[in-house]
């Protein structure tokens, strides 16, 4: 019987030892859980807070970049209003020679016309058909002097 007893005891600690480990174990893994949950917890407040945080910093951008494109363009504009009456003082006159009948004079003409004023953005179209009609003579003006001075007789005519 005495073996039995020894058993039964050994059996009793290795019991006792494995309910101990167990108990442990759930412990541990209800720490992780509770652990893994705060964690989670956190990054998802964080992941909201940083997509609140890139939307206002996006918006910010796109604020700057529209208040730099105006100011740019403003610079722009300051810069071209001061550069171009220099250099319209200083250049000398332009001289565009009139057309009138004669063919051998028509790509000079046209040609000074197209650089000079044609070129120029800032004029509009019914200002360039003004001066298109002023620079031509004789048949080529009775043609022209007949149409009515719009910006649609200019883009089609020339």
């Amino acid at each position: 019987m005495e073996a039995i007893d020894k058993v039964r005891a050994k059996r009793k600690v290795v019991c006792f030892a494995s309910t101990k480990f167990v108990n442990k174990s759930k412990s541990f893994l209800e720490t992780f859980d509770s652990q893994n949950e705060t964690h989670q917890e956190q990054l998802s407040e964080n992941l909201l807070n940083f997509d609140g945080n890139q939307i206002e910093l996006q918006t910010l951008n796109k604020e700057d970049l529209s208040q730099l494109a105006v100011n740019s363009k403003d610079a722009n504009e300051s810069n071209v209003r001061t550069n171009n009456p220099a250099l319209s003082l200083n250049l000398p006159k332009l001289r565009i020679p009139n057309f009138s009948d004669n063919s051998s004079t028509y790509l000079e003409s046209i040609n000074g016309f197209t650089n000079a004023i044609d070129a120029n953005e800032s004029l509009s179209n019914v200002d360039k058909f003004i001066y298109l009609i002023s620079f031509l003579s004789g048949e080529a003006s009775k043609i022209v002097s007949g149409f009515a001075l719009t910006k649609d007789y200019f883009k089609s005519h020339v």
